[in-house]
């Protein structure tokens, strides 16, 4: 329904992967419903494992389990046992189904299991009573570890004075690691889903985490639209640059508009005269503009010999505005790929003067004839009044004066900033 929407019943111009990925990562941002509902279950386990005190409705939950603890499984990640007078309440029930299934997607093999509380050991065996070890202060399973095992019960001995008396339910113990396979393996690095369960990060909102941790849990990878710039330009360009490029234009301003325009260019939305003839077998994929050359995305935007002139001027404006001087390249007029010694603050007006262009080029699709500089200054001047305007209604004044002085000194006619 919500592609059908966003399409308007038309076929969909980006992978739907792009459409759910973050602004940040490269996508539109647009909700998946499906991974939402897994998500708001998993932060509903969550909220069980890293409250103090449980909820009302799982001590009743509880009282339907053989061994009365909810939260004790879900760290062990076993099956609960049910007792043959009673059932849980079909929402449990679909939190204890996804919370195993949710989990195996980015956490390791007993990663949690491995953090848990050591009754979770005791969900697993029954008959073995662990009070004595948790009064001298093993909590947890992660105290009992080391990188290459379970450690000897010696050395617990010594490092917590467990009594000798307890070696039955050491053996024990380490029977269930052994088949449980719980391995610190690395050094700790512990995911922030984990660190959640755990309580230590209280300001976290569950639900965000648990919806990014399902979103984003296999490795960033290039989507079509990056492949098909890099093969267009003839140049590798790694995703952290990419996701940079992206998160900076994003910060860049208040305006949706500004950020749509990226959008389509970047992921190739325009249909462009080879795209069409395409579509369209025996239509025309010449430029519209000098009708000579094909008119591919690259060719309309940067290369057509009508534009080339344009961008010209706006290399030679913002070196007159900022004093610096930008690449005149594909990858940072289009793209927003700049140099790393580029300031953060000069490069967001760059931002602002590219996306004027930009934008005055796609109110003349089909035309003729290119923009003007004049109507790139006027652009930028009704840029300028909108975040302006923005900065007031979301008090970032000192923000807004960082990057648009440069801007009001040059109206004004000031002396611009000497070059380096």
């Amino acid at each position: 329904m919500i592609n059908a929407h966003i399409w308007k019943r038309k076929p969909p111009r980006i992978a739907q992967k792009s459409l759910w990925r973050p602004f940040t990562k490269g996508g539109l941002g647009v909700p998946n419903v499906n991974l939402y509902y897994k998500a708001s279950l998993l932060a509903q386990g969550l909220t069980i494992l890293e409250r103090p005190s449980p909820p009302v409705w799982l001590a009743l939950e509880n009282a339907c389990t053989a061994n009365g603890s909810i939260p004790l499984s879900l760290w062990a990640g076993s099956k609960l046992p049910i007792t043959k007078t009673k059932s849980l309440l079909p929402t449990t029930v679909s939190l204890l189904h996804n919370w195993k299934r949710s989990t195996s997607l980015f956490l390791r093999s007993n990663d949690l299991l491995l953090a848990a509380p050591l009754q979770a050991l005791a969900a697993r065996t029954p008959d073995i009573h662990l009070d004595n070890w948790l009064k001298q202060g093993i909590s947890h399973v992660r105290s009992l570890m080391t990188p290459d095992g379970i450690k000897p019960f010696p050395d617990l001995i010594r490092e917590f004075h467990i009594s000798p008396r307890e070696l039955f339910s050491y053996l024990r113990l380490k029977n269930i690691i052994q088949e449980c396979r719980i391995n610190m393996g690395e050094p700790d690095h512990s995911t922030p889903f984990i660190l959640k369960c755990m309580g230590k990060l209280p300001k976290t909102k569950a639900l965000s985490l648990c919806y990014n941790m399902l979103l984003l849990h296999n490795k960033p990878s290039k989507t079509s639209y990056m492949s098909k710039w890099e093969s267009d330009l003839g140049m590798y360009i790694p995703i952290e640059v990419w996701h940079y490029a992206q998160s900076l234009t994003k910060q860049a301003s208040h305006s949706l508009n500004q950020w749509e325009t990226y959008c389509k260019l970047t992921m190739r939305w325009y249909l462009v005269p080879t795209k069409l003839a395409h579509i369209y077998p025996g239509a025309d994929d010449r430029c519209w503009r000098c009708h000579n050359c094909e008119g591919s995305l690259l060719h309309i935007f940067w290369s057509c010999t009508h534009i080339t002139s344009l961008w010209q001027e706006i290399h030679a404006l913002l070196y007159k505005i900022l004093g610096v001087t930008v690449p005149l390249t594909p990858e940072c007029f289009l793209l927003h790929i700049f140099p790393d010694t580029l300031p953060v603050e000069t490069a967001v007006f760059t931002i602002h003067c590219l996306m004027a262009t930009k934008t005055a080029i796609e109110h003349r699709w089909k035309s003729p004839l290119s923009p003007t500089l004049p109507e790139i200054l006027g652009r930028l001047d009704s840029t300028h009044a909108y975040e302006r305007m923005a900065s007031r209604l979301t008090s970032s004044q000192t923000k807004y004066r960082s990057r648009w002085q440069v801007w009001v000194d040059y109206r004004k006619g000031e002396p611009p900033p000497q070059g380096p």
